[in-house]
């Protein structure tokens, strides 16, 4: 059971204004679960982030992840992990917020709840550019100093900051949905073959971008686009089969079938192929073969 994160652990000091950011030096951290929305700006350094929805994929600075109410994250690998947490719970701010509902950024980043992004297979993620990066980082000092400050008016600059750097979210949003518009479209065959080749070793997001000749964003659109979910959920979609197809055909135990599948603990093979099939791969296998 995941460690959940509550409003009032979060906000018993906020509650009449839910709002908080922070800079944080952030360690390894096992997957949670949390009751308000959470903003993560990746700063500085290099991680391997979990969604529910996704399981583990690489992430570095330049990214921002947005965790919906009730969404599970967590982090593993940190190195020198630098970022920026800006937690909100939105229907309890204050009424201009309501201008940024008619914004399709926001209904796409926003508006969705949590059982949305699990059936989607992974939550937003952005990508900003070396420019956007020192805009956002400048707002988010700023924000900070806001929320240190005694002096009256702090409230409402602290919530005028907030409003920028969502709407700023919400455009960066928009554009990308743009850019993958004009795009090319993923050369499947090409992905499939490599899969087929590659499933059984470790494959790292760079290796399908060398692959597509496509950045990380342009990348996860498609995937995202194409199958509803992030390349990471799309690979371990791909190994399950293959594990399915082994149970079926072999007298494998399940340890080794894991490993030749690509998976590297039995544990977490039998979690995912559970969820998956409904049933464990040991009962699969007896299943399959009485019918």
């Amino acid at each position: 059971m995941a460690l959940t994160l509550t409003n009032h652990s979060l906000f018993s000091k906020d509650k009449f204004f839910p709002l908080r950011g922070f800079f944080y030096a952030q360690p390894d951290m096992p997957p949670h679960k949390q009751e308000f929305t959470e903003v993560i700006f990746i700063l500085k350094g290099k991680v391997l982030h979990y969604s529910d929805p996704a399981g583990w994929e690489e992430s570095a600075a330049g990214d921002v992840w947005l965790i919906p109410p009730g969404g599970i994250h967590g982090y593993l690998k940190a190195e020198n992990l630098q970022i920026f947490n800006l937690l909100f719970i939105a229907d309890q701010l204050p009424v201009p917020l309501l201008e940024l509902y008619r914004h399709p950024g926001y209904k796409k980043l926003f508006s969705r709840d949590n059982s949305f992004w699990e059936n989607a297979g992974y939550y937003p993620r952005l990508r900003l550019d070396p420019r956007q990066q020192k805009d956002f980082t400048a707002l988010l000092n700023l924000f900070v100093r806001q929320q240190k400050s005694k002096a009256p008016g702090r409230i409402g600059g602290k919530y005028g900051l907030f409003m920028a750097i969502i709407s700023m979210l919400c455009d960066i949003a928009v554009k990308e949905n743009e850019m993958f518009r004009q795009e090319q479209p993923l050369d499947m065959s090409r992905i499939s073959s490599f899969l087929n080749e590659n499933y059984a070793a470790n494959i790292n997001l760079s290796d399908l971008t060398h692959l597509t000749s496509m950045s990380e964003s342009s990348l996860r659109r498609h995937f995202r686009k194409t199958f509803g979910c992030a390349p990471a959920g799309y690979i371990r979609k791909f190994r399950l089969e293959v594990a399915a197809k082994l149970l079926l055909n072999t007298n494998f135990p399940v340890k080794e079938i894991a490993q030749m599948s690509g998976f590297n603990t039995v544990s977490y093979f039998c979690k995912i192929f559970r969820q998956a099939y409904k049933r464990s791969p040991q009962n699969y296998r007896f299943w399959i073969n009485t019918r």
